[in-house]
């Protein structure tokens, strides 16, 4: 196992992510597995493989600030997650504030009132493995998605 420290690079994990649709979770005591759908970066390593598997390690706390249709409505955070992760949520970006990390959702179902919001978490350490089972350190990761972009604009320029 290769554990991801520093709220600076769970962070930046999820913004690796960005775009990848959270698809299924599982709690684990105080560990949150996501399952996050994105194939463009998956395939690169197998042709096969659709999804990463991010472990939070640690999870202090987790809320969920929705960003209503109604912008006159206004509740305290959801913090039941369960209910965070009903619809499945797309990562825009990522950023940290203090010790918290603030990840900010799209949300396209319809039926749920929002169209997204803002996750703040604490957690203590991150890992990432693909479907195989095989772990990622940060580097790796940000190899896998720079030489991704650098293909795409490669191709696109």
């Amino acid at each position: 196992m290769i554990l991801i420290n520093g709220v600076q690079n769970i962070s930046d994990v999820f913004s690796i992510f960005h775009d990848g649709d959270i698809i299924k979770y599982e709690v684990e005591g105080s560990n949150l597995k996501l399952f996050i759908h994105i194939q463009y970066l998956a395939e690169r390593i197998s042709t096969e493989y659709r999804i990463f598997k991010l472990s939070l390690v640690g999870l202090n706390k987790i809320e969920f600030s929705p960003w209503f249709d109604d912008l006159n409505r206004t509740e305290p955070p959801i913090t039941n997650i369960e209910k965070i992760f009903r619809p499945k949520l797309e990562v825009l970006s990522s950023k940290v504030e203090g010790n918290a990390l603030f990840v900010c959702f799209n949300q396209a179902e319809p039926g749920h009132g929002y169209c997204g919001g803002d996750i703040r978490m604490e957690v203590k350490a991150a890992t990432v493995q693909d479907e195989g089972g095989k772990y990622y350190s940060f580097d790796q990761l940000e190899a896998l998605c720079s030489s991704y972009w650098k293909e795409w604009s490669d191709k696109n320029s």
